[in-house]
């Protein structure tokens, strides 16, 4: 939100300041919380598959499995829907 105030009448290219509020510290909090969760999260990855990787690949694995059974599934519901 923008707010024009008088500062200096006998300067024109000075007489008005506009202060720019930005989010407020909630938004900054939870910015902040977003940040840490996901560098964490980036970190277990990483740790993961330096310790076990072969645990890390049986679930990246089954991450794909998942997605490729979800992408058969939508193409065939639309395959049925247009035919």
């Amino acid at each position: 939100m923008n707010h024009a105030r008088a500062l200096d009448t006998a300067d024109p290219v000075r007489a008005v300041q506009l202060s720019v509020r930005g989010p407020s510290t909630g938004a900054e909090w939870w910015w902040a919380v977003g940040r840490i969760v996901g560098f964490l999260f980036i970190a277990l990855i990483v740790w993961m598959i330096l310790t076990q990787p072969t645990t890390a690949a049986h679930i990246v694995n089954n991450i794909f499995a998942i997605l490729r059974t979800a992408a058969t599934n939508i193409t065939h519901f639309f395959a049925e829907v247009f035919s």
